[in-house]
Formats: structure tokens, sequence, C-alpha cells
């Protein structure tokens, strides 16, 4: 079995420490080269 999606819930602000944003871009691309779909939800997007 193998992981086809994953789904996260986050805010939309990148925050204070930009250490968070580096970690979310590499988190999408490691996704985007394995395949794998990422369902995004928040307060009242997503």
């Amino acid at each position: 079995m193998s992981l086809r999606s994953i789904c996260v819930f986050c805010g939309a602000s990148t925050g204070a420490n930009p250490i968070y944003r580096e970690a979310a871009i590499t988190m999408g691309q490691t996704l985007a080269a394995n395949g794998i779909r990422l369902i995004y939800g928040a307060a009242r997007l997503g």
C-alpha cells in the first residue's frame, strides 16, 4: 500500500520565523516529486 495523498491543516500566515516557510517549501517539493497529492485545510479556506 502506498501513500497517495496527505491532508494538512494550517494557518495561511508564514509566521515570524522563516524556517517554517522553508520547511513548507521543502515538504511541498518532496510530495510533488513523489506524486503525492496535498489536501490543504484551514480556518475559513481550503
